[in-house]
């Protein structure tokens, strides 16, 4: 939660601070203890997980009525249909 305030021991050496937050990518900075204390970061969202693959076969496509196996659809008396699914003509 921000703001946040945490003191640590006077010092010279550069001491690292990581900023974390869930589902958000870790900022990394450093800052010498003697200096101001102030430090900022900005946290950039991360991209969701990738969900893992499925292991599971693909079903086979359901096979077509037998005599329709041209994929050709068929009205009343054995007719072929138009794309629109509308009887073609008869004559």
């Amino acid at each position: 939660m921000t703001p946040f305030e945490v003191e640590v021991p006077q010092g010279r050496s550069p001491m690292p601070v990581v900023f974390k937050k869930a589902n958000f990518k870790d900022v990394s900075r450093s800052i010498v203890p003697s200096d101001s204390g102030f430090l900022e970061a900005t946290l950039e969202a991360s991209p969701p997980p990738a969900p893992p693959p499925s292991h599971r076969a693909a079903k086979p496509a359901a096979k077509p009525p037998a005599g329709k196996a041209d994929g050709a659809r068929h009205g009343k008396g054995g007719r072929p249909m138009d794309e629109d699914g509308v009887l073609a003509p008869s004559f």
